[in-house]
């Protein structure tokens, strides 16, 4: 098992930790240190779950192509379901590229979602709605930050470039 992903609940008592298998794994930060497994397991997407952020109500996934919510105070019962997935508009019906970064806008309420399209998606995690995508890259993004005074977000990936956009 391979883990991709990992985001602290709001809380901070507990780590959601995602895998190559699709699951995601809550820990308990109160757990005795002779218990490491987990309070609960589940499925979350049908491939690896590749990154995870928390705002301060949802986990949100992302794996093959597609971006989930969770609800945390859901997440601890059995049974857990998504509370909604969304899919960025891609070029064709045929590409599902995997998204490797997402990174929370608080400011504009908005989360920016990156990977093997190559292009910077954002959604309004109000409406739920994809407002833009920028273009740039030449090669998968595996990595996002946000420099929120101006506000500008950076993102680099295997074409070798970090790209700064306002």
């Amino acid at each position: 098992m391979t883990i991709f992903s990992q985001s602290v609940s709001p809380c901070g008592k507990f780590l959601a930790a995602g895998n190559n298998y699709g699951q995601i794994a809550i820990f308990s930060s109160e757990a005795k240190e002779e218990s490491k497994k987990p309070v609960v397991t589940f499925q979350a997407h049908d491939g690896p779950v590749y990154c995870m952020v928390s705002t301060d109500r949802h986990l949100l996934s992302a794996g093959d192509g597609e971006v989930k919510a969770w609800l945390w105070a859901e997440i601890l019962k059995k049974g857990c379901k998504e509370l909604w997935r969304r899919q960025p508009p891609y070029r064709t019906s045929l590409e599902v590229p995997e998204i490797n970064a997402l990174l929370l806008v608080p400011k504009e309420n908005s989360l920016i979602l990156a990977g093997g399209d190559c292009q910077l998606h954002t959604m309004d995690l109000e409406t739920g709605n994809f407002t833009r995508a920028l273009r740039g890259h030449t090669d998968y993004i595996h990595c996002l930050a946000l420099r929120e005074r101006s506000p500008e977000v950076l993102s680099g990936g295997e074409d070798g470039t970090v790209r700064l956009w306002g």
